[in-house]
């Protein structure tokens, strides 16, 4: 396969996303300062936060990946995924180093685009109010058929005390604090899916506590990207919120291990225990019990994420790594020559193994923005069919059905545990 002789996907390259927070009026203020969560409001409304821009890049890379579904069920429709989502967004939006904006040369950004960076950055702004990760949220259901109404277009997730749903909308204006015409439309229709709901349940899901909307937007240079919040019912919550926070991160262990690993045991045995879950009425009767293989044993002893120095780690010993952080995964092709390396810490490995949910429920990473020597490893049938230089192709090491590639490359770290980013095979030729 000829090589393509373009540019390498660009990649974000810092820690944070500077966002302005703010009540959408005074009418939506009053509301939400009625609320069990009004003092975390309080506390960034009126401000600039800083969200982190793995938690971004999280949330607009990964919006609906789930084992099985088309576009994420193998490596070669997860790098089509990857790749379009990094071209599309680095054609709209510029990381300035502080915050995102769109650049007066792009004119108005695709509204694909506007919508899913709405998604990311509302749900960003929601996590620092309640202190929770991606790994909290799960899709809402959609209703089907003549009678249902409309349905918060996003997540429900719990931070142990409430739970949580949310409405995000994005947009774009020259001045990302102007409410135009696009904006006050984006409030009447969460305004409108929520009437709805009040005093109801979604398919699934008993009654939330607290349904937020955001409006996210994007403005040009010079500005950081400005989110709007409004609009919470006064519902009381009929759910077990620490049951659904267990869920919702025992399902992103599921997807996130699932992606890395298809057809390990690890990730059979952890979707099997999630259907567990899901089944029981008392999940504390799997709290702690560990997950076990089909011969009975457990599917991976945690000593073996610390071998002996020259040992070869026991854990997914055929994937690809970044040692100095104790981090494995994939490593496939990307767009323009561009490998993508999508992977986890070890230790939420041993998460989701031991399965103690109060280990589980809070854990949280440090995130940022860090430069990484990826050591690659593909099956000889796989990099034979990747396009890469021949310069680049010439430093591989090749040991029986096996070949091994050590690449730099720009990583986001998320708080999650998950890792991912792009190799830098450019520096090579």
């Amino acid at each position: 396969m000829s090589v393509i002789d373009l540019e390498p996907l660009s990649f974000p390259e810092q820690d944070n996303i500077r966002v302005r927070v703010d009540y959408y009026d005074e009418e939506e203020e009053a509301k939400l300062l009625e609320y069990p969560s009004a003092d975390r409001i309080a506390l960034i409304a009126g401000h600039e936060i800083d969200v982190p821009a793995s938690e971004f890049l999280t949330y607009y890379l990964f919006r609906r990946k789930r084992p099985g579904m088309p576009g994420w069920r193998n490596y070669a429709e997860l790098s089509r995924k990857i790749s379009l989502s990094l071209s599309h967004l680095s054609g709209s939006v510029a990381f300035d180093g502080s915050s995102i904006h769109v650049p007066i040369e792009v004119g108005y950004p695709d509204v694909h685009v506007v919508e899913c960076v709405g998604e990311a950055i509302g749900l960003s702004v929601i996590n620092q109010i309640h202190d929770m990760t991606e790994a909290d949220w799960s899709v809402i259901p959609r209703s089907r058929g003549g009678l249902a109404g409309p349905t918060l277009d996003f997540r429900i997730a719990s931070d142990e005390q409430h739970l949580i749903e949310v409405e995000t909308k994005g947009s774009f204006a020259r001045s990302s604090t102007q409410k135009t015409s696009s904006i006050s439309n984006h409030k009447a229709s969460i305004q409108a899916k929520k009437a709805h709901h009040l005093g109801k349940s979604l398919p699934g899901f008993d009654t939330a506590t607290i349904r937020y909307g955001t409006i996210s937007v994007l403005g040009g240079p010079a500005q950081c990207v400005n989110c709007w919040l409004l609009d919470p019912p006064s519902d009381e919550a009929q759910m077990n919120p620490a049951r659904r926070r267990v869920l919702n991160r025992v399902a992103f262990l599921r997807d996130w291990i699932t992606a890395i690993s298809p057809r390990s045991n690890l990730a059979i045995a952890l979707a099997s225990r999630l259907a567990a879950l899901e089944a029981v009425s008392n999940i504390e009767e799997l709290d702690g019990v560990p997950l076990l293989g089909v011969d009975g044993e457990r599917v991976v002893d945690v000593s073996a994420f610390t071998p002996e120095v020259g040992e070869t780690p026991k854990l997914l010993p055929n994937k690809s790594r970044i040692d100095s952080d104790g981090v494995v995964g994939i490593v496939i092709q990307g767009w323009r020559n561009s490998l993508f390396f999508l992977g986890a810490r070890e230790e939420i490995f041993e998460e989701a193994i031991a399965q103690e949910f109060q280990v589980i429920t809070s854990y949280k990473a440090a995130s940022g923005f860090r430069r990484r020597n990826v050591n690659c490893r593909f099956t000889r049938r796989q990099f034979d069919q990747m396009r890469l230089p021949r310069e680049v192709r010439s430093a591989a090491a090749v040991s029986g059905n096996y070949v091994t590639l050590s690449v730099a490359g720009r990583m986001q770290y998320a708080n999650t545990g998950s890792v991912f980013g792009i190799l830098d095979v450019s520096e090579m030729l």
